[in-house]
């Protein structure tokens, strides 16, 4: 593929169309939970009776993680119960956004990590379009978008052109466009310093929070069970869970757990995953688009990534603005992937005290923080359009999310089995990037759970890390063989 091409040939492909399980000091050696109040499922969701039902799969965390997961196990046969405190989709979780963009460009990860990444995510994308094809009809709903991508910089640096690379090696449709032509057919941009346009052609963008609800709504249809109810382990039984106690006094029994806890991971495992999970909240903000200008809707305009920023035109469905994430920068200097995929602006993080461990704080806690878009990340959002989108600089703030995602210690996925419980998988460090990957690494985790491994060099990538956060200190993990064996195949588990 040549790295320029024509403006025909550009104009032939522009515009193409966890829920909180608080373990229990005698199960873990966590502290015991306050007593919950009682969730009334949504009106989608039905009220299974659960008491007493033996399932082959539970799944705890209803996100990107967990809802990907259990429909991929019941789609493979087994009998699945998915549970979530809050219910799929709400707006505590990581998945509550109403917008996610789906790229794959990881030319900033370490290899293999940015080339596996990118695999993942390029066929998560045929995935989503098959999602709406099999199932947009019954649903009434179309989850995904194809907005394409561009990435611009003020040179080909390190990022742009190793993505690229990844691209040509792993066939991923895209093009090198000239910046003059980018210019002609989107003067919405102000590309001022650019001269690097990376355009990925299939890229788009999904509903987030609805496609959460739809993935637990088809799940069901299969034959599987939802339950909106906080969960707590029972007490070990020779090394494994034995059941999980509901707050409604329901017990649900499995024959494997996956705990997909997204940002409570650290406060559920706090011993284990508390200092090797962070969960700081991302911020995002909706422009509105001014009235009876198109311009700034899709399909006119791509998703963008400057330096700092990543974003996206108001969507027909609901038209809640121009999306606008980060807002640090956009003047085209170099670094990886601009605002990311998942959250916003980061909320900085305090330090931790040498020696002492520290598993968050209210800041950090998804059941305690506020969920709130201050002034400054409005303002860092503003300036941006003013440099790069300028015509919508004075547009009318509409709406903004934010919401908490996980970084691993390790920058990567765990999905590893608990080193002390040998029917407990840890599914989750989705590091701002889990989301849009979701239709493959739910069956990636549903195969590893079942013995149906496709995959085998990937597990030793996505192991609980031996690393923790530089203040906090933890007990490593101990070995993760079970009884001399990882069950599915693997020989063993040892760093």
């Amino acid at each position: 593929m040549t790295d320029q091409i024509h403006r025909r040939d550009f104009l032939k492909t522009a515009g193409v169309s966890a829920g909180l399980v608080a373990v229990g000091a005698k199960t873990l050696g966590a502290a015991e939970p306050p007593p919950a109040p009682a969730v009334t499922p949504g009106a989608f969701l039905s009220a299974p009776a659960v008491n007493g039902k033996t399932y082959d799969i539970a799944v705890v965390g209803a996100g990107a993680f967990g809802g990907w997961t259990a429909y991929w196990a019941r789609k493979l046969g087994a009998s699945v119960v998915l549970i979530d405190a809050y219910g799929p989709g709400n707006s505590r979780s990581t998945s509550g956004d109403e917008t996610r963009g789906v790229r794959s460009s990881y030319g900033d990860r370490p290899p293999p990590q940015g080339e596996q990444w990118m695999q993942w995510a390029n066929r998560s994308i045929q995935r989503w379009k098959a999602w709406d094809d099999e199932w947009g009809r019954d649903l009434k709903m179309r989850l995904f978008v194809t907005t394409g991508d561009f990435t611009f910089r003020s040179e080909w640096e390190n990022f742009t052109k190793t993505t690229r690379d990844l691209f040509v090696k792993n066939g991923v449709k895209h093009e090198s466009v000239d910046v003059e032509i980018v210019k002609k057919e989107f003067p919405q941009f102000d590309l001022r310093g650019i001269t690097a346009c990376l355009y990925e052609t299939e890229a788009g963008v999904v509903r987030a929070r609805r496609s959460t609800q739809c993935v637990a709504e088809v799940f069901q249809k299969m034959g599987g069970d939802v339950v909106v109810a906080r969960a707590y382990p029972g007490p070990l039984e020779g090394g494994k869970i034995g059941s999980l106690v509901l707050n409604n006094h329901e017990t649900v029994k499995a024959q494997t757990y996956i705990f997909a806890l997204g940002p409570w991971m650290g406060k559920t495992f706090p011993g284990l995953m508390g200092p090797r999970m962070r969960q700081p909240i991302g911020r995002v903000c909706y422009f509105a688009t001014p009235h009876g200008d198109s311009r700034f809707e899709y399909p006119n305009m791509p998703s963008f990534n400057f330096p700092g920023t990543t974003g996206w035109p108001t969507l027909p469905f609901d038209s809640r603005g121009l999306r606008v994430r980060g807002g640090g920068g956009g003047g085209g200097g170099g670094g990886g992937r601009g605002g990311g995929g998942g959250g916003g602006t980061q909320s900085p993080l305090p330090p931790v005290p040498p020696g002492q461990q520290v598993v968050g704080g209210p800041e950090q806690d998804p059941d305690l923080s506020d969920r709130y878009v201050d002034p400054l990340t409005v303002e860092r959002a503003r300036a941006f359009l003013a440099e790069r989108i300028p015509l919508m600089k004075d547009q009318p703030l509409n709406e903004t999310r934010a919401c908490h995602y996980e970084q691993s210690s390790s920058r990567n996925f765990v999905i590893d089995r608990h080193p002390d419980i040998a029917n407990a998988w840890i599914a989750g460090g989705g590091n701002a990037e889990a989301f849009k990957q979701g239709p493959v690494i739910g069956e990636y985790i549903a195969r590893r759970a079942l013995n149906k491994d496709l995959e085998p060099q990937l597990a030793a990538g996505f192991r609980i890390p031996a690393d923790t956060y530089e203040g906090i200190i933890a007990p490593a993990p101990a070995s993760r063989a079970v009884n001399g064996s990882s069950g599915n195949g693997e020989a063993g588990f040892d760093d």
